[in-house]
């Protein structure tokens, strides 16, 4: 059904081999100049939330893409733990394939998936054009927010799910207790426990890290965000070079894709207009 849904509004299935197993896509072309966007989504998620606003870009960019990351919608479960190395190395070998070839591309991240964006743009900087990472995780976390954030993680019982989901929202959505079920089986799944008992502070980035980023980048912190501290936006925005911009955006919790769709389109098509003038060309 999921799959039915994406194809209705044009995408279609991509696999990725990498070195965890297969990953899978949802890609969709479209008629705008700027090449290709790809996004990744954030712990526990997957690729249909960013369909709405992929579909929206899809009048800017040639090619819209989101991958799903291993153990996420319907990429392979890895048979070895899941950790912060091997996600990482994982989701960039699909990077990598899938801009084998192509011209250089934007990436959009979310949560855990603006890390990776970010890690990845620190390594190939001359693959990406620019970014568009919403409420990133990555910024260096005290010892008391790091045990705040495992535990808004540590799901057990479907209240647990139902307080997740009212977290991750700037209002308490009426869908939620529907969906509760299915957010417990995603984030109960061993290798995302796994992965979460291996994350150290060590993981995140340092303002040596941040200050080498010359991609240039939009931050979008929701307003509305409970889930990350608002301390990590404060360490992104007073560590910022020059190619980073930071910005709160109003009526979101964590995840704009999900509550303003439409909105986050729009902010990606100005910033990319600003960050690539009309009529130049890649």
């Amino acid at each position: 059904m999921i799959r039915a849904r994406a194809r209705s509004k044009g995408f279609e299935s991509r696999w990725v081999d990498t070195s965890l197993g297969r990953l899978h896509a949802f890609e969709a072309k479209g008629t705008g100049a700027l090449g290709r966007i790809i996004a990744i989504h954030g712990l526990g998620s997957g690729g249909m939330p960013f369909v709405r606003t992929l579909q929206a870009l899809r009048a800017t960019f040639g090619s819209v893409c989101v991958l799903e990351s291993p153990g996420h919608g319907f990429s392979e479960a890895p048979k070895d733990p899941l950790t912060p190395e091997s996600w990482l190395a994982c989701v960039h070998e699909a990077l990598d394939t899938l801009l084998l070839g192509s011209e250089r591309a934007t990436l959009l991240g979310n949560s855990l998936g603006g890390a990776l964006s970010m890690q990845y743009a620190l390594r190939q900087p001359e693959r990406l054009d620019r970014m568009i990472l919403c409420s990133p995780a990555g910024a260096p976390l005290t010892t008391l927010e790091h045990t705040a954030l495992r535990s808004t993680f540590a799901i057990v019982t479907l209240a647990d799910a139902r307080r997740f989901i009212d977290r991750l929202m700037a209002r308490s959505p009426l869908w939620g207790p529907l969906v509760a079920p299915e957010i417990r089986r995603r984030l109960t799944k061993p290798a995302l426990m796994e992965f979460f008992e291996r994350l150290e502070p060590g993981h995140f980035l340092s303002a040596e890290d941040l200050g080498a980023l010359t991609t240039p980048t939009l931050i979008l912190w929701g307003e509305g965000d409970r889930i990350l501290p608002r301390s990590a936006f404060e360490w992104f925005t007073h560590n910022a070079p020059p190619s980073l911009t930071c910005e709160i955006m109003p009526g979101v919790g964590h995840c704009p894709q999900i509550e303003r769709p439409a909105h986050l389109a729009r902010r990606i098509t100005a910033f990319v207009s600003e960050s690539h003038p009309p009529g130049e060309s890649r």
